[in-house]
């Protein structure tokens, strides 16, 4: 039986980016201030600033311009929710509890919705990256759902 993890996923009938908010993240693609102000707030400004500041470097080293930016626009238009919605999937969704965004409420009007038979599982102490900020609970959460 084949199982499905989301770690902070976006959802399938798409992000929906309110217009006010989008230039701050389109302009990410190019600007190391935008990606430390989006960590900052996607982590719930609990990380020390030493920290954000490294990620968001990191984050531009690894990760283009053009793949930035083809990303932020698949994940806000995309919509395939229509295709996914009942499947029968064992599915593991995985929120940072300090998530603004892609947290439980999110989740529950999304995954929940689409896979009947979903589980819903929130890092504490953690925002949208749980794999760098509390990866041994990730890996934990992840190893029991996909060992059962």
């Amino acid at each position: 039986m084949r199982k499905l993890v989301g770690l902070s996923p976006a959802p399938a009938n798409g992000l929906g980016i309110p217009d006010a908010a989008y230039p701050l993240l389109a302009e990410a693609a190019h600007k190391v201030e935008n990606r430390r102000i989006i960590i900052d707030s996607s982590t719930g400004g609990k990380l020390s600033p030493h920290w954000v500041a490294s990620w968001a470097e990191q984050s531009m080293k690894a990760v283009g311009p053009n793949a930035f930016r083809g990303y932020l626009d698949s994940v806000n238009t995309t919509d395939f929710s229509a295709e996914i919605t009942g499947a029968p999937l064992p599915a593991l969704v995985v929120v940072g509890e300090n998530d603004p965004a892609t947290n439980a409420d999110a989740m529950n009007q999304t995954w929940m919705r689409h896979y009947p038979n979903g589980q819903l599982a929130v890092i504490g102490n953690a925002g949208h990256h749980q794999m760098v900020e509390t990866p041994i609970a990730l890996a934990t959460l992840v190893e029991r759902f996909l060992g059962d």
